[in-house]
């Protein structure tokens, strides 16, 4: 029996904080499970910070990996490819904080998609503010240059420092309830992150390479004093907590998801049957 209703207005969410010690094929695996999970009423609204085992480009759903991504570079340089079940463009996930919400539709705002993009930036909006981040929102309209980079284009309200872009985020929906991916910089990766992708030519190359440095920061590249990853976790659940009013308790995930995440992570390994597992 499907439950979601009944927990559409919850205010007790779960949190997993999850260290570095997993790979991307469980990373993305324990999200899908999760919001699956809740879709059936069987999983509590969540809120899962977490980090990476290794450098990895997580791609969109629909996205093309022939196409955009530079396979055999990521295989040389030990980078896992794992496709997401949110839409959007590649990420690298490197020198960033990580992080996931899987809620009812109408548990953030009215559930539309931007009604729920808008409550997530508001909200960490306030968590820059509180670590003493200089940041903005952006009135453009949407900006973009191309590639198959999620950090390659900005649109209208997005939180930038000085007009450039820290983070990024995708969004599934599914019937009652639905996934948000975050991702929030700490260090900028131009280089690295357009080494992973294909070009046309080289001059395509150099030329996006030149937009992603003036157009994306990391936080602690502006700061004196960089931020550890534990005080900005921290100040991520503060600022969900008294925003949305929302009632955290650290938890992991169930016997049912982790049943479910080791199937997904048999399938999502047997879907990249050209990648180099565990290097």
């Amino acid at each position: 029996m499907n439950n979601s209703k009944n927990i559409s207005h919850c205010n007790d969410w779960r949190l997993i904080l999850d260290n570095d010690d997993n790979d991307g094929f469980y990373n993305m695996s324990a999200d899908e499970a999760i919001l699956y999970s809740l879709e059936e009423g069987l999983s509590p609204p969540t809120l899962r910070i977490y980090g990476w085992r290794r450098p990895t480009m997580t791609i969109g759903y629909a996205q093309d990996i022939e196409t955009t991504i530079k396979i055999d570079y990521c295989l040389e340089k030990g980078i896992d490819i794992v496709r997401r079940i949110t839409g959007g463009r590649g990420i690298l996930h490197q020198g960033e904080i990580t992080y996931s919400i899987v809620a009812p539709k109408n548990a953030l705002a009215d559930g539309s998609i931007s009604g729920i993009y808008t409550v997530i930036k508001e909200t960490l909006r306030t968590t820059f503010s509180s670590l003493g981040v200089p940041v903005d929102m952006s009135a453009d309209k949407k900006r973009g240059i191309g590639g198959g980079a999620c950090f390659g284009a900005a649109y209208r309200h997005e939180i930038t420092i000085g007009g450039k872009k820290i983070m990024g985020g995708a969004l599934r929906r599914l019937k009652t309830c639905f996934l948000y991916h975050g991702s929030i910089l700490l260090e900028k990766n131009s280089e690295e992150l357009t080494k992973t992708l294909r070009f046309d030519s080289e001059g395509e190359e150099e030329e996006y390479i030149d937009s992603l440095n003036k157009g994306i920061i990391g936080i602690n590249d502006i700061l004196d004093k960089p931020l550890s990853r534990p005080v900005i976790e921290a100040a991520i659940i503060e600022s969900f907590s008294t925003s949305l009013g929302l009632n955290f308790y650290c938890s992991e995930t169930t016997d049912f998801e982790k049943n479910k995440i080791s199937r997904l992570v048999s399938k999502k390994r047997e879907l990249m049957p050209n990648m180099i597992i565990g290097k």
